[in-house]
């Protein structure tokens, strides 16, 4: 499912998140955020499987990196930038999910994934398909 929305076609392409790997870096970060942070709003269970989500997430990361080219010394060093943007935009992110604000949440996805510190004219569909992911993700039932 995360995958399915944050690669979905419909958000890449001219005035919207660019077709690139920091664009994919940004939707995946995004999605990942609502994914992580409503399985961490249930049991024990479900936010060691946010967790188990998460350490996937970095070997596409890595794995994707080396696909790129680049080299064995380098990948280290690009984990560990991405890791601190990554886990910066889920707590960001996280606390707009959690308190429901669809304000704050299109004012991040604008400076975070677009560069702007303003959100006029901006197209809200990343804002509600990633709120409407978080809320999915809190209303399953999780059987262990």
């Amino acid at each position: 499912m995360l995958n399915c929305d944050a690669r979905d076609p419909a958000y890449f392409g001219e005035h919207k998140i660019e077709d690139s790997p920091d664009g994919r870096f940004e939707a995946m970060a995004l999605f990942a955020a609502a994914y992580i942070s409503a399985l961490n709003t249930k049991s024990a269970f479900e936010k060691s499987v946010a967790e188990e989500l998460q350490n996937r997430i970095f070997k596409t990361f890595d794995q994707g990196l080396r696909e790129l080219g680049v080299g064995d010394m380098a990948v280290g060093k690009r984990i560990r930038k991405l890791a601190e943007s990554f886990y910066g935009r889920v707590i960001s992110y996280g606390e707009c999910f959690a308190t429901n604000s669809q304000t704050k949440l299109t004012a991040k996805i604008a400076l975070n994934v677009f560069g702007r510190k303003d959100t006029v004219g901006f197209d809200e569909a990343l804002m509600q398909k990633s709120m409407s992911a978080f809320e999915r993700i809190c209303a399953l039932e999780f059987i262990t």
